[in-house]
């Protein structure tokens, strides 16, 4: 199978292996631990990753996942570069946690970003199925 194939028209299947390998291997290296701090009494020690790792990042797994499913279902054809910048984006954001703490605003920014390519992706393929008609 040709590695355009993949980017094209089977990207759900590339999101959801993806997806699944990061919460195996996560499963298996959770290396966070939260606790109470005691000389503080009840205070929590989390900082701005808990917004990021409990609320961004998955919204945006899912919406990859139902983006390209619904993408899937219809037979449609994605575009080459979205896909593969998207397919990048994807494993930056799952692979590489060490960034959150640095730099916060550009993992947040980043999330939005692999968003907004779920949604272009989405309108441009039904899109072009309107134009050819």
């Amino acid at each position: 199978m040709n590695w355009k194939v993949l980017f094209k028209k089977r990207m759900f299947w590339l999101i959801l292996l993806v997806i699944g390998s990061f919460y195996i291997i996560r499963n298996f290296i959770e290396t966070q631990t939260y606790s109470v701090n005691k000389t503080v009494v009840w205070a929590f020690d989390v900082t701005n990753i808990f917004l990021i790792n409990t609320f961004l990042l998955p919204i945006s797994q899912i919406v990859s996942l139902i983006g390209y499913g619904v993408l899937a279902l219809f037979r449609k054809e994605t575009s080459l570069k979205l896909s593969v910048f998207h397919f990048c984006l994807l494993q930056f954001n799952l692979f590489f946690p060490f960034y959150y703490e640095l730099l916060g605003f550009i993992s947040i920014a980043l999330n939005f970003l692999a968003i907004i390519i779920v949604f272009v992706q989405f309108f441009k393929a039904f899109k072009k199925e309107k134009t050819n008609s």
